[in-house]
């Protein structure tokens, strides 16, 4: 099988052909696909791989598939740093290494090597140490997913600048610092941005050309934040989520900005110092937001 360009053998794949998890014993992975050289996809997410090399740390012959587009390692118990080897397969359009809580250390800047790569997934692992500043080489990226780790610091807003391409940020459940960048919202095509339970402080960012962003959601809970609450923000029309609680926030908001958000709309503003603004509302409109939480 020297010739096979996709091998399957994801928990969610085999369940719905009516097969239990894969156990992979003898031969171990390794001896099964190490000589696939023509392979392009991997997927290996939620699997149980008892016995395998998986068990231990990424396993170093991954990188000899030199013309490899999807690598799926999600929940495999995967444990060790990330293997600079990993960063140098040129046609890489998508890694997930998403939940396996004993990866950890800092990630390389080799990381921008892969500028082919238009998903990262890294979610529920232990990574730490800043955010790689290589990543703005990436400029293919649509989804970005490093929630729930442990990084740390601020954000440089020159990053993003290039990222004209993302359409999902998930930064939750980090360390990050420092103000929020500006030039993330700039980018045109972006449509959810996480960054709750962080570390950010300053003000909440105003959104250029509110009126033509593509935002939905928008989740900046438990930070730091300070200051009012911009005006730009209740211009997006496409809004359906906004998350602002558990911050510093201060001033009035005005009813009628509320009711300028788009249906349905999920609105948390709580735990800050903000008031409503009532009396200026205007008394002719006919319809107010239909809120699926407030």
């Amino acid at each position: 099988m020297t010739s096979l360009v996709t091998l399957y053998l994801s928990y969610s794949y085999l369940y719905s052909s009516g097969v239990f998890p894969l156990i992979l014993e003898n031969p171990n992975l390794a001896t099964l696909v190490q000589n696939f050289r023509q392979l392009r996809e991997l997927h290996l997410d939620v699997i149980r791989l008892d016995g395998n090399d998986l068990n231990t740390a990424i396993p170093d012959f991954f990188a000899n598939f030199s013309k490899l587009t999807v690598l799926c390692l999600r929940s495999c118990q995967l444990k060790g740093t990330i293997l600079e080897r990993l960063f140098q397969i040129p046609t890489l359009e998508v890694l997930d290494l998403s939940y396996n809580l004993l990866l950890s250390g800092a990630l390389p800047s080799s990381l921008g090597r892969l500028t082919n790569l238009s998903r990262i997934e890294l979610a529920g692992c232990n990574f730490s140490g800043p955010f790689p500043s290589s990543i703005a080489n990436l400029t293919q990226l649509v989804l970005l997913d490093f929630s729930n780790n442990a990084f740390t610091g601020e954000i440089p807003s020159s990053y993003w600048e290039g990222l004209l391409n993302l359409v999902n940020v998930d930064l939750r459940s980090n360390l990050f610092s420092g103000s929020i960048p500006s030039s993330l919202f700039a980018i045109p095509s972006l449509q959810e941005i996480r960054l709750s339970h962080n570390q950010f402080d300053g003000g909440v960012p105003e959104i250029q050309n509110a009126s033509f962003s593509s935002l939905n959601i928008f989740n900046l809970r438990s930070n730091k934040l300070e200051g009012p609450v911009p005006q730009s923000i209740f211009d997006i029309k496409r809004l359906s989520v906004l998350v602002l609680s558990s911050n510093k926030l201060n001033g009035t908001i005005k009813l009628d900005q509320i009711w300028k958000l788009g249906n349905p709309i999920a609105l948390d503003l709580s735990y800050n110092n903000l008031t409503v603004d009532a009396k200026s509302s205007n008394s002719t409109r006919s319809s107010s937001p239909q809120f699926s939480a407030l």
